[in-house]
C-alpha cells in the first residue's frame, strides 16, 4: 500500500489522503474531532487516516486508541436486524400501520424498536414474551396522549421481523390481534 505524507508529518493510504484532504479543509478542529467520533470507522487502515491522526494530534490528550475504543464503544453492532414481515401480495402491514401514525408515534416506536435491535434480550416494560404463543414477542411504546401501541414480532436468525402493530385500547391485549400475529408467524416460518 502506497502512503501519503502531509506537510504535519502524518501518514495515510492514498485514497484516504485525497478524501480527507477534500472534506477535513473545511472543518474546524472541533467540528473534525465530533465527525470523527460519530463517524463509523469499520477498519483498522480508516483508524490511521488523516483526519483520525489529525484530531489525536490536535486534541493532545487523545490517542488513536482512544479514539478507536470511543468509535467502537460508541457504535455497537445490532444484536437484531429489525425486517417487515411481507404479505404475498407486496405490502408490508406493520409499515403501512406505522407511517399511519404522528411523526412523533413514530419516532417513539422506531426508538423502541432500536433498544430492542441493540440490546436483546430485553424485558419488560419495553418488550416481553407474549404467553401462548410460542415465539412471539410484544414491543409496548408509550405515544402521544397516553396511548399505548403494540407492535409483534418474532425472532428467526438474528432478525427481528415485525408482524403486526396496533394501538391498544383495552387492558387486555384482543385475541383477533393476537391471532393475526401469530398466523403471520406461521407463514413468515413456511415461507420466510
Amino acid at each position: 500500500m502506497e502512503w501519503t505524507t502531509f506537510r504535519s508529518g502524518q501518514h495515510a493510504p492514498h485514497s484516504l489522503a485525497r478524501q480527507a484532504e477534500a472534506s477535513a479543509a473545511d472543518l474546524t478542529d472541533d467540528e473534525l474531532i465530533a465527525a470523527l467520533l460519530e463517524a463509523t470507522l469499520s477498519t483498522a487502515e480508516e483508524l490511521c487516516s488523516v483526519p483520525v491522526r489529525r484530531a489525536a494530534s490536535l486534541a493532545g490528550w487523545i490517542d488513536l486508541h482512544q479514539i478507536w475504543y470511543i468509535c467502537a464503544m460508541a457504535l455497537p453492532d445490532k444484536v437484531l436486524v429489525a425486517r417487515f414481515y411481507r404479505l404475498a401480495s407486496g405490502r408490508e402491514p406493520a409499515r403501512e400501520w406505522l407511517l399511519e401514525l404522528s411523526a412523533e408515534d413514530r419516532k417513539s416506536i422506531g426508538r423502541d424498536l432500536m433498544k430492542i435491535e441493540f440490546g436483546w434480550p430485553c424485558g419488560p416494560p419495553l418488550c416481553r414474551p407474549l404467553t401462548g404463543y410460542a415465539g412471539l414477542y410484544e414491543v409496548r411504546s408509550r405515544l402521544t396522549d397516553g396511548r399505548n401501541g403494540r407492535v409483534f414480532f418474532t425472532v428467526s436468525d438474528g432478525i427481528m421481523v415485525l408482524l403486526h402493530g396496533f394501538i391498544k385500547k383495552s387492558r387486555a391485549t384482543p385475541e383477533k390481534e393476537l391471532k393475526l400475529a401469530e398466523r403471520r408467524r406461521k407463514d413468515y416460518e413456511r415461507n420466510g
